[in-house]
């Protein structure tokens, strides 16, 4: 049965990152704008959550992963449209106005602090999923605390927030947001997948 739940779990992981009906990278050409859900990943854990012995005790934890995923995927998506919103949103036809604009990016995350919260959430999750399994697996990459990040000499004296946004444009951000998403899905899955086989 476990088994079948951890091929199960990667089969959907898989699809994750390959089906094209459910495109879940930004298409950059131009400017234009995704349109994308993680409903169907949402509905894809649930099915195999389902499966799990619900009066185990990795069965609690499998639900607050998942739970803590949507909220953080939520979150993801809300911080998205801001974004685009504050760089002047989408034209008539669907595309970002200013997917170029770096000054007003850089006021948002760094001076308006944007870029902490958002690091201080993914941390938070990395910590939810590290106390299940004891592994490190960082989403936020930070010169303080990543060894590689902080032996690149321009990199030392840098903060998340100025590593990553302070001369970025706004289409790059997004494209680092979505780059987060796969990381989450990706350390979600790995995650239940350990709890599944865990299971008494």
């Amino acid at each position: 049965m476990i088994k079948k739940l951890t091929f199960i779990v990667f089969t959907l992981l898989l699809f994750t990152c390959t089906d094209k009906k459910y495109p879940v990278t930004t298409e950059l050409n131009n400017g234009l704008v995704k349109e994308t859900t993680f409903k169907y990943v949402n509905d894809g854990i649930t099915q195999v959550i389902n499966l799990a012995k619900k009066d185990s005790v990795q069965y609690s934890k499998i639900i607050e992963v998942h739970e803590t995923t949507k909220r953080l995927l939520h979150f993801l998506e809300q911080y998205e449209e801001t974004l685009v919103n504050i760089t002047g949103g989408y034209n008539e036809n669907g595309q970002y106005l200013n997917p170029n604009e770096k000054r007003i990016v850089r006021a948002y995350m760094i001076q308006r602090g944007a870029g902490l919260e958002l690091k201080t959430k993914l941390d938070a999750y990395s910590k939810l999923l590290a106390s299940y399994h004891q592994k490190d697996w960082r989403i936020a990459e930070d010169p303080k605390q990543s060894r590689w990040l902080f032996n690149q000499l321009n990199h030392q004296s840098l903060s998340f927030e100025q590593l990553h946004f302070a001369n970025t444009k706004m289409i790059d951000c997004i494209t680092i947001l979505n780059n987060y998403r796969m990381k989450i899905l990706l350390y979600e899955s790995l995650t239940i997948n350990l709890l599944l086989m865990d299971q008494k």
